[in-house]
């Protein structure tokens, strides 16, 4: 992905917090989703792309990851 922007917002909305991109690195492991790497200034994050079709896997996710956040067993970012 050459245009990262419209992730880049998406960060600063989530964050309500600017952020800097420095570098993208793609990352390996993944056979469903493309996987980056986003290095900012003073944070970095790990984003994971694929169709708007898909959206529900991503939604369900996100709500798997923060339910694991609230046992306080793992630290998830």
């Amino acid at each position: 992905m050459n245009n990262w922007q419209t992730v880049i917002e998406q960060i600063e909305q989530a964050t309500v917090q600017g952020f800097t991109l420095v570098k993208a690195d793609q990352m390996q492991g993944g056979d469903i989703n493309q996987v980056y790497h986003l290095q900012g200034v003073e944070k970095s994050y790990f984003v994971k792309l694929n169709r708007v079709s898909l959206l529900d896997m991503f939604e369900v996710e996100a709500l798997s990851l923060h339910e694991l956040a609230q046992t306080k067993t793992l630290r998830i970012p």
